[in-house]
């Protein structure tokens, strides 16, 4: 895969919620990537784009718990926000 496919799959998989984190990330990557092209073979190079490709597509998930923990601090606050309004 060339650097030109890298960039335009990355910079057509951007999403509007872009941030600067996000770029930050991008520019982390694309150093670690052209420092590691002179260190590794070209196997390896391969097999490093590829994971970092993957790793920037894969949309994290949340836990169960995590799901189960926000949903009672949204109740909690609606109910903080419910006893100051009508006290």
């Amino acid at each position: 895969m060339s650097a030109a496919e890298i960039n335009h799959r990355r910079n057509n998989a951007e999403s509007a919620a872009a941030t600067d984190f996000s770029r930050h990330q991008r520019e982390a990557v694309d150093s670690k990537l052209y420092y590691m092209r002179d260190v590794t073979s070209p196997a390896e190079f391969e097999a490093l784009v590829d994971e970092e490709l993957r790793r920037a597509n894969a949309t994290p998930s949340i836990s169960g718990a995590e799901k189960t923990l926000c949903r009672f601090a949204g109740k909690l606050k609606a109910k903080l926000r419910f006893t100051r309004l009508s006290g």
